[in-house]
Parts: structure tokens; C-alpha cells; sequence
């Protein structure tokens, strides 16, 4: 038997609400700021039921809501849902990974985003 006194938590590393699948498609994202401007390409890196994790090479800031729009598989194109950014990693060669949390995401689009996501899961599986 170990006696624990004063244990303190350090960091809490991946600590989220939905599980994240990797996708790796190409998409777009569009900042509500500028709405009517052509949008920008950017790479779905991975997706959960409450957000999106993109690669693009244009800046973002903190906060700033964006429209984002996808295929999440070959045959269905995800609708497009406002996202807004959490997380800022800058990568190598002028890219940048957003970490973006959906904020006006209805039931309809939620679910929709779910069963692609059991579907991306079921053909990694096969494989």
C-alpha cells in the first residue's frame, strides 16, 4: 500500500470531448470577417463532433470564426459549418494548424459528422 500525499497535476495533454479522426482531405475555410472573398484552401487534418483540426498557409487569429467546407469521404461533402479558432501550432514551410471548435453546428450536421466519422473508422479497419 502507497500513501499519496500532495499530488499535483502538471498538465493535462489532449483533453477533449469527442473522439478526433484523422481525414487528410482537401477543403476550404472562409473568415466570417470576409465574407464574400474568395476562401481559402486549407487541409482537414482531422475532425470529432465538436471540431476540426486544418492546415493552411494563410493567418488566422485567435478567436476569429471561420465558414469551413469539406469532404469528409469520397462520395459526401461535409455542409458547410462555422467554426470558431482555439489553437494556433505555426509548422514548417509558412503553414499553420488551426485548432477550431464548431459553434453554430445543428443536430442534423452534428449526426451527419458522426456517422461519417464511424465510416472513416470502419474502412481503416478493413484495411
Amino acid at each position: 500500500v502507497w500513501q499519496v500525499r500532495r499530488i499535483k497535476v502538471v498538465s493535462k495533454d489532449n483533453d477533449r470531448a469527442f473522439f478526433r479522426q484523422d481525414v487528410g482531405t482537401d477543403g476550404e475555410v472562409l473568415p466570417l470577417a470576409h465574407l464574400g472573398n474568395v476562401p481559402f484552401p486549407c487541409k482537414l487534418l482531422n475532425i470529432s463532433a465538436g471540431g476540426a483540426c486544418v492546415q493552411t498557409d494563410y493567418v488566422f487569429e485567435p478567436g476569429e470564426k471561420l465558414l469551413l467546407k469539406s469532404r469528409l469521404l469520397p462520395d459526401s461533402e461535409l455542409k458547410p459549418v462555422v467554426c470558431s479558432v482555439r489553437r494556433v501550432t505555426e509548422r514548417k514551410g509558412g503553414l499553420f494548424d488551426y485548432g477550431c471548435k464548431f459553434t453554430e453546428l445543428d443536430a442534423a450536421a452534428e449526426d451527419e459528422i458522426s456517422k461519417a466519422i464511424l465510416q472513416l473508422q470502419m474502412r481503416r479497419m478493413r484495411r
